[in-house]
């Protein structure tokens, strides 16, 4: 019995988003990152998709804005919409690192 209705396989390994292609060829495919496919995809990851829309949005600070609140819906008020979010910059972090593989510390350029 199959688990999955049908493949997904081709879709994830479309080249409009990079970031899952790589991801669909190393971690569903199990191809080395040596492999010229997976070489291909992680290159274009800086090109388009997820990466260079999340890095698109982060300040000189290094933070990322909170554009969407949620504040006047619980108890309490968060973050300030337009102010730097401690909760946006940890997420935006942690997807880099997914998409990335990074350690634990992410890596910036220091001038």
């Amino acid at each position: 019995m199959a688990i999955l209705k049908a493949n997904p396989l081709p879709w994830l390994l479309e080249k409009d988003n990079p970031s899952v292609r790589y991801l669909a060829l190393t971690e569903i495919m199990d191809l080395p990152p040596s492999h010229p496919e997976a070489s291909e995809a992680k290159a274009a990851i800086m090109e388009s998709g997820t990466v260079p829309n999340i890095l698109a949005k982060q300040n000189d600070q290094g933070r990322w804005l909170l554009e969407n609140t949620f504040n006047g819906r619980f108890a309490v008020n968060i973050e300030q919409k337009g102010k730097p979010s401690k909760w946006v910059t940890l997420n935006a972090i942690r997807a880099l690192r997914a998409y990335f593989g990074l350690g634990k510390t992410p890596r910036h350029d220091t001038a």
